[in-house]
């Protein structure tokens, strides 16, 4: 059985048409090229790590706020992959306390 992706509702995510991984662990992740063009934005700053390319917004990739180590990258980022012709569930991040689910 595998994991869907998801589509989260929050602002972000939603306005940028991202379609997250399912979690996998910190360790899986490699940037191959381009990590000079990746800059921090706070999100929760005492749980989650959105990183963005600073020359066009896009977020790749991010440490996730529901476990430690666990991250997920956007499927939407990938070069010849149709995000939209994924099967995926929704995210209700938009509903998230950014201070008191931290």
């Amino acid at each position: 059985m595998t994991t869907a992706a998801y589509r989260c509702n929050c602002s972000p995510r939603q306005r940028s048409g991202a379609l997250m991984t399912p979690a996998f662990k910190q360790g899986d992740l490699r940037i191959i090229s381009g990590g000079d063009d990746l800059a921090l934005r706070p999100f929760n700053p005492r749980v989650a790590e959105r990183f963005f390319r600073r020359h066009c917004g896009v977020d790749p990739f991010h440490r996730t706020r529901m476990g430690q180590g666990l991250w997920r990258a956007n499927i939407a980022c990938l070069y010849g992959v149709d995000s939209y012709a994924r099967d995926a569930t929704v995210s209700d991040s938009a509903s998230f306390s950014v201070a008191g689910d931290a």
